[in-house]
């Protein structure tokens, strides 16, 4: 399993999800998606995961399972 991901480009939220899904069980992971802080429609990951900001990105440490129901309606907005 990877111990750093660095989300970038579309589908930002989507990708988060699934990672947070893949990741939640594992301990010492983090997970970086750029471009966080001025973006509101990114606010949907902190339903899911404990978000720091640092700088412009989000910094998440840990975070639950995401239901595929909210996956399936992430994948298909640009966000």
């Amino acid at each position: 399993m990877p111990d750093l991901v660095l989300i970038d480009g579309r589908f930002r939220v989507a990708s988060a999800f699934k990672v947070f899904n893949m990741l939640c069980t594992q301990p010492g992971w983090t997970v970086v998606v750029d471009d966080y802080a001025d973006r509101p429609e990114y606010r949907a990951i902190e339903e899911y995961g404990e978000v720091e900001l640092v700088g412009r990105m989000a910094v998440i440490h840990s975070a639950g399972a995401v239901p595929s129901s909210v996956i399936n309606r992430w994948e298909t907005t640009p966000a």
